[in-house]
């Protein structure tokens, strides 16, 4: 489903990608070439589960970028989710910033002229929240192992927050690295997708969000998600409605893609985590020669799927 592009340019980039993304992400993105896919896989023990499965759009395409939103609640709770970083991705500057390593979103997916934010670049993997000042929460396919998250790198405001800004441009201050894993669920437990990490030091100028510490949400409810879907900038998708709740998981039809596994779903009531995304339906469909977001009446396909986060409550650090 990829477009052509410079293959040679991108293949240190795409093998550090490789080198711990799950299988079902090499689905997404299949335009490499076999045999090298199959060398990545003869040097790398990468593990396969349900991990960084695709998502889709609901109804009609609710997401917006950071300062389109209207909400000044919502601007500040973006500002406590971060964008994972494949190894290698974020290059330091002389002036110490960093500068993403990004690619066309339109090329990478084969997008059709028509699809929302297809001129924009993509660059990360995943996405994960703040929980306390030095611990973030995302899903455990996109960490992998402690030797893996070593080498990722969370970075904030990873968007377009004002107008005019270059999201791949980040200041030092806002980029962070893994200091250990602090717990994480077994890469193919179907029911459970978490890791909690430690950052290797504390996050200022922005707050742990508040997350849900009793009950569970209730079917119908209202929901919003925050985070880098397809590894776009940060984007804010509303008017989500919980399908059903289960004993663990919720369904819900959010307007996600792969990239934002691990992204914080909101109570749009009490600005509360009510857990965070592990999976979902397909993202993309074929018309012609090109790819278009797969779309859902906001009652049809599965829903996508909310690991609650009473389910970390325990494991979380005091």
């Amino acid at each position: 489903m990829w477009g052509e592009k410079d293959f040679l340019s991108s293949l240190r980039r795409q093998a550090e990608r490789l080198a711990y993304l799950t299988t079902a992400s090499l689905e997404v993105r299949p335009n490499l070439a076999c045999g090298f896919a199959v060398l990545i896989f003869s040097l790398t023990s990468i593990q396969s589960s349900h991990a960084d499965a695709p998502f889709v759009l609901y109804g009609n395409d609710d997401r917006r970028e950071v300062f389109e939103e209207k909400s000044s609640i919502k601007r500040t709770l973006a500002r406590s989710v971060a964008a994972v970083f494949a190894p290698g991705v974020l290059k330091k500057n002389r002036d110490g910033s960093y500068s993403a390593d990004a690619v066309s979103y339109r090329s990478e997916y084969n997008l059709c002229e028509t699809e929302r934010f297809a001129e924009q670049s993509i660059a990360s993997d995943c996405s994960a929240f703040l929980i306390a000042p030095d611990v973030v929460a995302t899903a455990s396919h996109c960490i992998i192992d402690e030797w893996n998250c070593s080498r990722l790198r969370f970075a904030f405001d990873y968007g377009y927050m004002k107008l005019g800004q270059d999201p791949n441009l980040l200041p030092a201050e806002n980029v962070y690295r893994c200091d250990r894993i602090l717990s994480m669920s077994d890469a193919d437990n179907s029911k459970r997708d978490f890791a909690i990490v430690k950052l290797d030091r504390e996050v200022t100028s922005r707050e742990p969000l508040k997350l849900r510490t009793q009950g569970m949400v209730n079917a119908g409810e209202e929901l919003f998600v925050i985070g880098h879907p397809s590894g776009l900038p940060m984007k804010i998708a509303s008017r989500a409605r919980v399908r059903e709740v289960l004993a663990d998981k919720i369904l819900a039809n959010l307007d996600t893609y792969a990239g934002n596994s691990g992204s914080p779903i909101f109570n749009a009531k009490t600005y509360e985590v009510e857990g965070l995304l592990v999976s979902g339906e397909q993202d993309f469909v074929k018309v012609g020669s090109c790819n278009i977001s797969r779309r859902c009446d906001d009652h049809a396909c599965r829903g996508e799927e909310v690991m609650p986060i009473g389910k970390l409550l325990p494991l979380l650090p005091n």
